[in-house]
């Protein structure tokens, strides 16, 4: 993931320290949301680039938030299933 993702994750987040720990769970977050959101969201390269604007990078910080603070992806679903089956 690039650092701008990472940076826009970490805002989303409200994380403004530089901590090694928070930095790992952040990466651990992300990577693990990521293949998650593109078999998720049916898209068919399965190293989509989460950077661009759109709703696809929307529902990935949103799906981090979530992860964050360890609120189930099924609830993640649920409130977020409108905008999942638009993209």
């Amino acid at each position: 993931m690039s650092e701008e993702l990472t940076w826009r994750v970490k805002r989303k987040l409200n994380i403004t320290w530089e901590d090694e720990d928070t930095n790992a769970r952040v990466d651990d977050i992300m990577e693990s949301v990521g293949p998650w959101l593109i078999h998720k969201l049916g898209l068919s390269d399965p190293a989509f680039n989460f950077d661009a604007p759109g709703a696809e990078r929307d529902l990935f910080l949103a799906c981090c938030l979530y992860e964050w603070n360890h609120i189930s992806r099924d609830e993640f679903e649920e409130n977020y299933k409108h905008i999942i089956a638009d993209v």
